[in-house]
């Protein structure tokens, strides 16, 4: 059965403080964080992270890492793919955790949901794992206990604007393939095209448009991975003309269209 997993364990001396980019992944993140100080912003969400915090991120979930200080950053990332593998072994219901919330929630899980600290365990393990065999072996026991913390995890409470961020960002989602320019949302949601950026720029870190643009992309790469023809998937995506899609794409991912499609 093919399945992936990559874990790092990585420490950052005096990080350079600078503006974060926005970006997704093409698998699933386990992100703990051990060392530093930095705010997690996912879909408009803003989480501010402690020693042991965990964070969780699905595909095409755009997030920041957004540090704070110059002082040492320590941190264990685990990206995976193993969907066919759950699959198989009637186990899909691990994965919970990622699909069965709205895009920005439920990111968070504080040290304490974890009193026995059976998480740090596992990922030390994983990353310590050489075969991927290994790392599966310590990776199922977290994604089980990640799971049973799933129904009672507690957040960190959001001021007004940012609940009004992700109610945007879950507009956009929803409605991707439509008509989503900044006078439609500003008319939507009762607020001036400026102050929507404004919300945007400390929320995500960039403009609503770009948001939506990135979006799309990202949505459009994993419709041509699945088998889409470029010509037709960029119509569907929201994208008014070929070549404007093209180039972006071009741009966001270092290949084309066709590249992706022909792989």
């Amino acid at each position: 059965m093919n399945y992936f997993i990559e874990s790092h364990l990585t420490t950052t001396e005096n990080p350079i403080i600078e503006q974060p980019v926005m970006h997704s992944h093409d698998n699933y993140e386990i992100y703990l964080f051990l060392e530093g100080k930095n705010d997690y912003l996912v879909e408009g969400t803003r989480y501010r992270l402690r020693k042991g915090d965990i964070m969780l991120m699905r595909k095409g979930e755009l997030h920041i890492n957004h540090i704070l200080t110059n002082q040492t950053y320590r941190r264990i990332t685990v990206n995976f793919e193993i969907t066919p593998l759950l699959t198989e072994l009637n186990l899909l219901h691990l994965l919970d955790m990622f699909h069965n919330r709205p895009l920005g929630e439920y990111n968070h899980y504080c040290a304490k949901e974890f009193p026995e600290n059976h998480w740090m365990q596992y990922l030390h393990a994983v990353c310590s794992a050489v075969s991927r065999e290994e790392k599966l072996c310590y990776l199922l026991p977290l994604l089980h206990e990640l799971h049973q913390c799933f129904s009672r995890l507690s957040l960190l409470p959001a001021n007004g604007e940012q609940n009004l961020v992700v109610d945007i960002c879950k507009y956009i989602n929803e409605n991707l393939s439509l008509d989503l320019s900044l006078e439609q949302l500003s008319e939507k949601f009762y607020i001036s095209k400026t102050h929507l950026n404004r919300l945007f720029h400390a929320s995500l870190g960039t403009t609503a448009g770009q948001y939506i643009k990135l979006k799309r992309l990202f949505w459009a790469k994993e419709e041509i991975q699945q088998g889409g023809h470029p010509v037709e998937v960029y119509s569907k995506c929201g994208f008014h003309d070929y070549t404007t899609f093209y180039r972006a794409f071009k741009k966001q991912f270092s290949l084309s269209p066709k590249d992706i499609y022909s792989e």
